[in-house]
């Protein structure tokens, strides 16, 4: 009998704090990550090669250092052939591998860039477009942090829009943003079921269910933009600490 591969859920959380797992401080409520800690691995000297977003990812995603890469600082950007990989090899390997949350390989204020405004903004393009990105055969791709003029954008901001979201009353546009808003914190009165999380949450559970129907093995990259600022965030949610 043929053995079964491994599936790999990675999960990211943008600019969560070690400590903020009820795994390690039983202050902090998050069952199921400590389900998962508690049934997998739990690692605990785990260090980044860079602590700053966009070569961090680019190294998660190549396995190499950002001086390897070139992907340096938040100002650059991965090229969209770079290779080998990760879910590229994977891919080769008969992997269903899918991306799904905040990208984040290339610069987003690049106004000609794949995840830079105004192109991704550009709902009927995302309702159309799934993939291939940096390997991956599939893609459910955000960018931005809960209120930001980014954070509507791409696959989340075509789906938004396709519930009937007010996109304007919950999120800020480029004209009436400004640099307080992203430190800001606390109560969002946007719907808990059209928060990022829940979308990437859906999507991934989704996938997952579609994955096994195909009797394939899988590789998804669960990529969360929250807690990272601006943490804005429904109730009971941002009261409960």
């Amino acid at each position: 009998m043929k053995k079964k591969r491994p599936n790999f859920l990675l999960i990211m959380a943008d600019q969560m704090r070690a400590d903020c797992l009820g795994k390690v401080n039983p202050a902090i409520k998050t069952p199921a990550l400590d389900r998962l800690a508690s049934e997998g691995m739990l690692c605990n000297r785990v260090y980044p090669t860079t602590p700053v977003c966009l070569p961090c990812r680019a190294s998660v995603l190549t396995g190499q250092y950002p001086s390897t890469h070139g992907a340096t600082h938040n100002h650059t950007s991965l090229p969209e052939n770079y290779a080998p990989t990760l879910p590229g090899l994977l891919r080769e390997a008969g992997y269903y591998t899918h991306m799904i949350g905040k990208s984040h390989f290339s610069y987003c204020w690049d106004p000609a860039g794949p995840e830079g405004h105004p192109f991704i903004h550009n709902y009927k393009y995302y309702n159309a477009w799934r993939g291939p990105w940096f390997g991956f055969e599939h893609a459910d791709l955000s960018i931005g942090h809960s209120i930001e003029p980014h954070a509507s954008g791409m696959h989340y901001g075509a789906w938004l829009a396709k519930q009937g979201v007010d996109i304007p009353k919950y999120f800020a546009t480029m004209e009436n943003w400004d640099a307080e808003q992203y430190l800001s914190y606390g109560p969002w009165d946007l719907p808990e079921k059209y928060h990022s999380s829940a979308w990437v949450a859906e999507t991934a559970i989704d996938s997952i269910t579609k994955s096994t129907e195909r009797d394939q093995p899988f590789f998804l990259w669960m990529n969360f933009p929250d807690p990272h600022n601006p943490c804005r965030v429904p109730e009971p949610w941002a009261s409960m600490y």
